[in-house]
């Protein structure tokens, strides 16, 4: 079993069902990009990938990305600019959110389109370019470092969380996460589906441990990240949100350009590969494909590398059980996984919640946690940690259905981790049988 989770982004060169089949008998979890597409059209993959799902008999996660608040130009015709020329961001190309102007000061770096075009303020709104290039309608434009005046949410993201919650994706991705009160106004319109936090903006970095306490996982949106921060801090950053997420016991997600170069091409770079590696010798709990499924020409291709990398560099890592936990769950995932690791076997750890399976994968197990769930939010969210595997399964007692447990995992021996009594919610037992 490969351990690191895979994180694949739904589009046009995965549309047709025979595709997804393909790719999710080797991937985890399926991404709706919401930037892209109409409800419809989001609707559609939904039901397509509930068919797979069932065809076979494999656990897929749905994470709805919200789109999210975004500056862009306004501006109805092209304009070319070259390197020196100065405009107003107000009279000569316009943006869609206008109190911008009062937040930038002379010598702050603009970039448009995605960092294409850069230039640099001036005096008020005039900006002076750095490089030659044309803005069209609708460019990205960021202001890095800035701390701009937007909506923890958009109107369109607001329409599109009711029909999220309507439809039943199990998770939605948050982006441009800057505070708690940003998660907090999410909250309020999730019906309790739980929340990732896309972080991709330094006031998310500065804020992440009072974020990290009210979402229910990260993600490392590096492209973003990558804009408004120096590129030299990305790696660091990566590492930090991945160290936090562990002693949150948490997931996370390193995404962006992973493979990049599999848009176009059937093999990865050698950079791309050694990039993959380093998110799972960092302990990420998934690594995402994004264009390199939903509009690339070998998208089953990129997900088969990007398995074939994550297995391999898992035979390499080194399973030291490390735990700075003193309540009795952590002490007794602690002791379980040491077991598993003397014995060789698989730990199973039935579960209500998640509790348990998520301390047990924060300690990045050498052996697989099977998790037979009560519910199946449980089993959605246990998909995106580490090592676990959950099924939706009713297993109480345990003690009654140990050998039935085994049998619906297909395995003979194991460490099992469950509470005792049965009714009791309390992690308290360890047996191996």
């Amino acid at each position: 079993m490969r351990k690191t989770k895979i994180v694949v982004t739904l589009g046009p060169s995965v549309e047709s069902e025979e595709v997804l089949e393909e790719i999710f008998k080797i991937a985890d979890i399926a991404r709706f990009n919401f930037s892209h597409g109409s409800h419809d059209y989001h609707k559609n993959f939904l039901d397509k990938i509930r068919r797979v799902e069932k065809k076979l008999n494999k656990v897929i996660t749905t994470i709805a990305d919200l789109k999210g608040p975004e500056i862009r130009t306004t501006n109805k015709e092209a304009i070319e600019v070259k390197k020196g020329d100065v405009l107003s961001l107000s009279d000569d190309i316009g943006l869609n959110a206008p109190d911008v102007i009062n937040v930038i000061k002379q010598g702050d770096e603009v970039l448009i389109d995605d960092g294409n075009i850069k230039a640099i303020v001036e005096e008020g709104d005039k900006i002076k370019f750095l490089n030659e290039g044309i803005i069209t309608n609708k460019r990205k434009v960021t202001f890095p470092g800035k701390n701009v005046p937007l909506p923890a949410l958009s109107e369109k993201d607001i329409e599109d969380i009711k029909f999220i919650v309507k439809e039943g994706w199990d998770i939605i991705d948050q982006t441009f996460v800057r505070e708690v009160k940003d998660v907090e106004r999410l909250r309020e319109l999730s019906n309790g589906i739980k929340i990732i936090a896309k972080i991709e903006h330094p006031k998310g970095v500065e804020n992440l441990e009072e974020i990290g306490e009210k979402v229910d996982g990260f993600m490392v949106a590096r492209g973003d990240l990558g804009v408004e921060v120096p590129v030299e801090e990305v790696p660091v950053i990566q590492k930090n949100i991945i160290r936090l997420a562990r002693r949150m016991a948490k997931p996370v997600i390193v995404a962006t350009h992973m493979l990049k170069s599999m848009v176009d091409n059937p093999h990865p770079t050698r950079a791309e590969v050694s990039d993959v590696a380093s998110a799972v010798f960092d302990g990420a709990d998934a690594v995402m494909l994004s264009e390199e499924t939903s509009k690339g020409n070998f998208p089953v291709e990129a997900v088969k590398v990007m398995d074939k990398i994550a297995r391999r560099i898992e035979k390499e890592q080194r399973y030291e059980i490390k735990s700075d936990g003193s309540e009795y769950k952590d002490l007794i995932s602690k002791s379980a996984l040491e077991l598993s690791n003397k014995l060789e076997v698989p730990v199973v750890a039935p579960t209500v919640h998640g509790t348990t399976p998520r301390k047990l994968s924060s300690l990045r197990p050498g052996k697989e946690i099977l998790s037979p769930c009560e519910k199946r939010e449980t089993v959605k969210y246990l998909n995106l940690f580490y090592a676990v595997k959950p099924l939706h399964y009713n297993y109480e007692p345990v003690f009654d259905k140990i050998d039935e447990i085994k049998k619906l995992f297909g395995i003979e021996k194991a460490i099992f981790v469950f509470g005792y009594p049965p009714g009791n919610k309390r992690t308290n037992t360890i047996m191996y049988m």
